[in-house]
C-alpha cells in the first residue's frame, strides 16, 4: 500500500484541512485513509468437518493496518470501501490471516471480497452514521480458506464528526441526533477507541470450497460462524520519527531556556 495513503483529505464538522462545517460530508474530497493499529475481535464457532462438532472460541484477536477508500461526498453521502489483511493466532489452528476486501481499495469491485460502505448525514447537521458490508476470507496454516457467502454488515457505534476517524475523533456513543439510526450492536471493545464497527449479533456462516474448488456452489462445506465481530479503530499516535523529532525539539527548547537563565 503506498505511503500516500496516509495523507488523505481530512474533513469534519469543526476541523479538517479540506472541508469544515455541518455539510462536511457533502463537501469532502475523495481520499484513502490508512488506519494503523486496527484490531478485529471475533467470537467464533468452528465446526469440525469430520465430526460436525462445533467449538466456541471467543475473543480471537487480529491486528494490523486497515485502509478505507472514499469517493467525494455528494448530497450527504460518501461511498466507501474497506480492505485489510490482519494476522492473529487461533488455538488449535496457529497463525491465521483475516482478509477483508479485495486488497486494492479504489472503489471498483475487483473480486468476491469487495467490501463497500457509506458515510451518511441525512439532514446536514454534521453528525454522520456509517457502515460496511463485509466479505471476508479466513486463511488457516493448512492453506484452507473460509469465506462468507452473504455480507456481514457492521455499523459505527457512534456518529462520525469527520474523516478519518482516527484523526478527527467521533462523537461519544449514544450521542447521535434522532435522525441517525444505529441498530442495537454487539461490540467487543478493544480500548482505547476512536470508533467501533460492530455487527448486530446475527451469526454469519462461513464455508470452505467443496470438491469443485469454487466458492458459492452447492458443495460448499460449512466450517463455522462468526457470532460477534468488532473492528476497533484506535486514535492515531505520532510516528516514532515524529516522536523523536518532538523530543529533540523539546530538549533543544529546554536547553535554550536553561542557557538564557544562566546568562
Amino acid at each position: 500500500m503506498p505511503e500516500s495513503a496516509q495523507a488523505a483529505g481530512d474533513c469534519g464538522l469543526s476541523e479538517g484541512r479540506f472541508a469544515q462545517g455541518s455539510d462536511w460530508v457533502s463537501q469532502c474530497p475523495p481520499g484513502l485513509d490508512r488506519l494503523r493499529n486496527t484490531w478485529v475481535n471475533l467470537n467464533l464457532e468452528i465446526i469440525d468437518p469430520v465430526t460436525g462438532v462445533p467449538s466456541i472460541l471467543n475473543n480471537q484477536m487480529f491486528g494490523g493496518d486497515a485502509f478505507v477508500w472514499r469517493e467525494a461526498g455528494d448530497n450527504g453521502v460518501i461511498v466507501t470501501e474497506l480492505t485489510h489483511r490482519l494476522i492473529g493466532d487461533i488455538p488449535g489452528l496457529g497463525q491465521v490471516i483475516l482478509q477483508v476486501g479485495d486488497g486494492d481499495p479504489n472503489g471498483q469491485n475487483q473480486g468476491d471480497l469487495f467490501s463497500s460502505g457509506q458515510i451518511i448525514d441525512t439532514n446536514g447537521d454534521g453528525f454522520a452514521s456509517s457502515f460496511f458490508d463485509v466479505f471476508f476470507e479466513i486463511e488457516v496454516p493448512s492453506g484452507e480458506r473460509w469465506r462468507n457467502s452473504t455480507a456481514l454488515t457492521i455499523y459505527g457505534d457512534r456518529p462520525l464528526l469527520g474523516v478519518p476517524p482516527n484523526v478527527i475523533m467521533p462523537a461519544e456513543p449514544n450521542s447521535a441526533p434522532n435522525d441517525i439510526l444505529i441498530p442495537p450492536l454487539v461490540c467487543i471493545e478493544v480500548p482505547p477507541v476512536a470508533i467501533n464497527y460492530c455487527g448486530t449479533g446475527v451469526p454469519t456462516s462461513f464455508f470452505s470450497a467443496g470438491d469443485d474448488g469454487e466458492f458459492g456452489t452447492p458443495d460448499d462445506i460449512l466450517r463455522g460462524r462468526i457470532l460477534a465481530e468488532t473492528h476497533t479503530i484506535h486514535p492515531r499516535t505520532p510516528e516514532p520519527s515524529a516522536l523523536l523529532a518532538l523530543m529533540g525539539l523539546g530538549a533543544m527548547l529546554g536547553w535554550t531556556k536553561k542557557r538564557r537563565a544562566l546568562k
